[in-house]
C-alpha cells in the first residue's frame, strides 16, 4: 500500500542515491575451475577449511557483485541442497570477518557451528574492512551523495544474487545473520529485498528517534563512522527523521530475531523495546534480552541457530 511504499521511499532516501553500475553473477557452480586468491586476501585469510565443511572460494575471476571476494562453506554431507545464512560482521577494520575481534568469539567458531548444524555460509569483508580497508577511504570522493551503508546493502544484495545462483541453496531459505555493524547491514537489506526469509541478529542499532545525550545516537552513523550522511540533517531534531527503526522492521518481508544486550552504553532499551514491540504487531518478530555487555558469545550463537533452525 502507499504507507508501505513511503517508508521504502525514505529508507532509500536516507541511504542516498545509488550511482549506476554492473554486477557479477558469482560462480554459478560448485567447480574449483576459476579459484585464485590475490596475495591481499591470502594474507588476510588463511583458513582453507573450518571444521569438516567444504569451502568455495569467490574470488577474481568468479567474483560477485562490483568485484567482491567471499568465502562459501558447506557442510561434507553431500546433501543436494542447504539453507544459507548470509553472516555480517561487527567494526573490525583489521580483519573483517576473517578473524576474532575480541578474547572469547572466533568467527571460525560460528561458522564451524553453522555448518555443523546443517547450514551453508557466506561470509565476505565489507567495505572498509579486512581486505577492502582502501575501498572506503574515498568514499564520498567518488559518491557524495550516495552512503556507506548503502553500499553494504548493495553488496549484501549481490551475496543474495551469487547465492540464488549456487545449485546447493536452497532459495527458500536464505537468512541474514550478524552482530552490532552487521546486524544494521542485516536490517536495512532485510527491509530492501524480499528474498531474504529470516533474519538473526545481535545488538542492531538504537532508535534514531532520540534525545539522549549519554548514547551517540545518530552521530553513530553520519559523524562517528560516516555511514549515514543523511542522519546529519537531523541533529537536534531527531523527532523528524522519516523512518526508525521501527519501520524499517516494519518494511521487511522476513521473519526477525533480534538479541539485545541488557547492559550495552550504545542503546536506549527502553526506546528499543517499544519500536520493536510495535513493529511486532505488523511482523514476525521475536526479541530476547540477554543479560551481557556488548559482545556476541557462544550462548548468542546458540539463540540464532535455535532460531534459524526452526
Amino acid at each position: 500500500d502507499s504507507e508501505y511504499q513511503q517508508i521504502l521511499a525514505n529508507i532509500n532516501w536516507l541511504l542516498g542515491d545509488k550511482p549506476p553500475g554492473i554486477t557479477n553473477p558469482g560462480p554459478q557452480s560448485m567447480s574449483p575451475r576459476y579459484e585464485r586468491e590475490d596475495n591481499l586476501a591470502t594474507m588476510f585469510r588463511t583458513q582453507e577449511t573450518i571444521g569438516d565443511a567444504k569451502r568455495l572460494k569467490i574470488s577474481p575471476y568468479n567474483g560477485m557483485g562490483d568485484n567482491l571476494f567471499a568465502d562459501f562453506y558447506y557442510p561434507d554431507d553431500d546433501k543436494e541442497k542447504y539453507p544459507l545464512v548470509i553472516y555480517l560482521h561487527e567494526y573490525d577494520y583489521a580483519s573483517g570477518y576473517g578473524r576474532s575481534s575480541y578474547p572469547g568469539f572466533e568467527m571460525n567458531d560460528y561458522i564451524n557451528e553453522l555448518t555443523d548444524a546443517g547450514f551453508a555460509v557466506l561470509a565476505y569483508d565489507m567495505i572498509g574492512f579486512g581486505t577492502r580497508q582502501a575501498e572506503g577511504v574515498r568514499f564520498y570522493e567518488r559518491y557524495p551523495y550516495w552512503s556507506l551503508m548503502g553500499k553494504m546493502v548493495e553488496d549484501a544484495k549481490a551475496a543474495i544474487d551469487v547465492v540464488y545462483n549456487l545449485p546447493v541453496v536452497d532459495t527458500t531459505k536464505v537468512f541474514l545473520s550478524g552482530y552490532s555493524l552487521g546486524a544494521n547491514v542485516a536490517l536495512f537489506t532485510a527491509a530492501l529485498d524480499e528474498r531474504v526469509n529470516k533474519v538473526a541478529v545481535v545488538s542492531p542499532f538504537t532508535p534514531f528517534r532520540t534525545n539522549d545525550s549519554s548514547i551517540e545516537g545518530i552521530r553513530h552513523f553520519y559523524n562517528y563512522f560516516g555511514l549515514i550522511p543523511r542522519l546529519g540533517l537531523f541533529e537536534g531534531d531527531e523527532k523528524n527523521i522519516p523512518v526508525d527503526l521501527q519501520e524499517i522492521l516494519v518494511a521487511s518481508q522476513a521473519e526477525t530475531f533480534i538479541l539485545l544486550n541488557e547492559d550495552s552504553r550504545h542503546i536506549e532499551l527502553d526506546k528499543m523495546n517499544n519500536q520493536i514491540d510495535h513493529a511486532a504487531r505488523m511482523n514476525k518478530i521475536h526479541k530476547k534480552i540477554m543479560p551481557f555487555d556488548e559482545s556476541f558469545w557462544l550462548d548468542h550463537r546458540k539463540e540464532i541457530i535455535n532460531f534459524l533452525k526452526n
